[in-house]
């Protein structure tokens, strides 16, 4: 279960591209509630879905928790955008 929120906080920074580059990390980063390590000593550059999986469990949990509500934020806008584009359709 953790694996696949993981790979949702991935697929959700880098904008469901295969690897995720420096600046989406440093976006992600910035969600974090409190900054408990140094990301760029996290991440190598571009990092793809594996290697964030490996690495994750490296952040701290305030870092963790800030990203993963962010995540579960722009989740729940996608579904609510969908949905109110086939509203507004009539589809």
């Amino acid at each position: 279960f953790i694996h696949l929120k993981i790979e949702d906080v991935f697929n959700t920074f880098s904008e469901n591209n295969e690897k995720m580059n420096e600046s989406q990390i440093k976006t992600m980063y910035n969600f974090s509630y409190k900054k408990e390590s140094d990301w760029r000593t996290i991440f190598k550059f571009p990092c793809n879905l594996s290697s964030f999986i490996e690495n994750w469990s490296t952040m701290g949990i305030y870092e963790q928790h800030g990203i993963f509500d962010e995540t579960q934020k722009r989740i729940k806008n996608r579904i609510k955008n969908i949905f109110k584009y086939f509203d507004e359709n009539n589809i």
